[in-house]
């Protein structure tokens, strides 16, 4: 059991390390015939830069139990505050969870655009936003499980319970 909770640990710094330099990567564009390289102005996100609807996919695994596979739609509304809705979980050992209910978190967004957001039931997350605030890419950072996940923008109005 400690192997796999420090492997587990590991694993999810790997990841995170991953996704912030993928962030770091993503800095360089092509503007028309320029290439601007680390010289572009620093980001400025803050928590209006996340408003409406973003469809999610977490793998979450359980060390002790099998691992789950989530979609969910989050909804965000600018000001720190959301929502999860339909949200389905699927696990490997044939576990079936549909939840229409859903949940409320509350989330911080900094300005070099990385992000936190904690659920209703304490969970927290890290992350990043990336593509002109059309995906997002976490990782959870409480507990002993790992979940990591991506969200992407939805087209259209925002979509609530």
């Amino acid at each position: 059991m400690k192997h796999k909770l420090t492997a587990a640990i590991l694993l999810a710094g790997v990841v995170t390390a991953l996704i912030f330099g993928q962030a770091t990567a993503s800095k360089t564009q092509q503007s028309g015939a320029e290439e601007v390289r680390g010289s572009e102005a620093p980001a400025t996100c803050s928590n209006a830069t996340l408003t409406g609807a973003y469809g999610t996919q977490d793998n979450w695994h359980d060390p002790s139990g099998p691992n789950f596979y989530v979609v969910a739609l989050m909804n965000f509304n600018g000001k720190g505050q959301g929502t999860v809705s339909s949200e389905a979980v699927r696990g490997d050992d044939g576990t079936a969870v549909v939840n229409t209910d859903g949940y409320a978190f509350t989330y911080k967004v900094a300005p070099n655009c990385t992000l936190t957001f904690t659920h209703d039931n304490g969970l927290t997350f890290s992350g990043v936003i990336v593509k002109n605030a059309q995906e997002l890419r976490y990782v959870e950072t409480t507990g002993w499980q790992f979940r990591v996940g991506t969200a992407a923008r939805v087209n259209g109005e925002n979509h609530e319970m």
